[in-house]
């Protein structure tokens, strides 16, 4: 069974902050400038992180290292 099927509270529980690199969020939202982006990155930073239970995932690189940090933060979250 997922971790989703066997435990369905953990995902109320949990949150994750996907954090890109600016290059990649503007590669991906050209209509904003680097300046805009980079401040709303920085305000949704600071203010989820001030909240129980976000964790910050740095997407920089591969998918899968992300991937592995979100497992390693729920298999710790389970095992309290």
């Amino acid at each position: 069974a997922s971790l989703a099927s066997a435990n369905p509270g953990v995902f109320s529980a949990l949150s994750f902050l996907l954090f890109a690199p600016l290059e990649v969020l503007h590669a991906l939202k050209k209509e904003d400038s680097p300046e805009e982006l980079e401040k709303w990155r920085q305000i949704y930073k600071s203010a989820l992180l001030k909240r129980p239970n976000v964790h910050l995932i740095d997407v920089s690189g591969p998918v899968e290292e992300a991937g592995q940090q979100i497992r390693q933060i729920i298999r710790a979250y389970l095992a309290n």
